[in-house]
């Protein structure tokens, strides 16, 4: 899946677009997937159009336009629109979407995938087996180390 995330619309009120891009690199790391986010408006100056920032290409509608118009460019040039996922809260542009037979996610939506990746991450690390006493003693001596003696340290 390739997923296209109207920025403005995700970012909302309560993020900076630098707090947005450090969620959206999170998530491309965690999911392993590709995105592309589209903002409203002309280029940044630290990420010019096209720039990466860890994993997520970052893209811009122009001067004057929105990201909903370059984001249905983006579906009505794409050859299989069906891998592709438009996380956006706008009606219109959802309903678009879906007409190009692409997958709709809701900016909520996205954020609870996102959030159930993390939880999915942090459980995954805590049920990783600790090493037992023996084990911990075989490690100690393959290092140099006799048992008693790191115990001394």
């Amino acid at each position: 899946m390739f997923y296209i995330v109207d920025g403005n619309n995700l970012m909302g009120r309560k993020r900076s677009r630098q707090e947005l891009l450090n969620l959206l690199a999170e998530f491309v790391e965690l999911k392993k997937a590709r995105l592309q986010v589209v903002f409203d408006g002309a280029p940044d100056k630290h990420y010019p159009e096209n720039s990466y920032y860890q994993g997520v290409k970052i893209s811009y509608s122009a001067r004057g336009k929105d990201a909903d118009t370059k984001i249905r460019k983006i579906l009505e040039t794409s050859a299989n629109p069906k891998n592709l996922v438009i996380v956006t809260s706008d009606n219109d542009l959802a309903s678009y979407a879906r007409t190009c037979q692409a997958q709709h996610l809701k900016a909520a939506e996205f954020l609870t995938l996102l959030s159930e990746a993390k939880e999915k991450q942090i459980s995954e690390q805590q049920n990783t087996k600790p090493l037992v006493k023996g084990e911990l003693n075989e490690w100690l001596r393959y290092f140099g180390f006799e048992p008693h003696e790191a115990n001394k340290k």
